[in-house]
């Protein structure tokens, strides 16, 4: 992932905590470009994600998404 770049990380609330810290452990310098959202928060506040451009979007637990009702 570039630093320069912005990046999404779209995962359930509970990993959310698991993804900030494996990034703060394992790739510290790209933090400030990471944003991480749960699926409920995403779903909640569409409308301020859904104009903003990402490099990368990262969608852990992907079947919540294709399996959602």
């Amino acid at each position: 992932l570039s630093c320069e770049a912005k990046h999404l990380v779209i995962a359930p609330t509970s990993l959310m905590y698991n993804w900030q810290n494996e990034v703060q452990t394992f790739a510290p310098e790209i933090i400030d470009r990471l944003t991480f959202v749960s699926y409920d928060m995403l779903r909640i506040h569409l409308d301020e994600y859904i104009n903003n451009e990402y490099d990368t979007i990262i969608i852990d637990e992907a079947q919540i998404i294709k399996n959602r009702q």
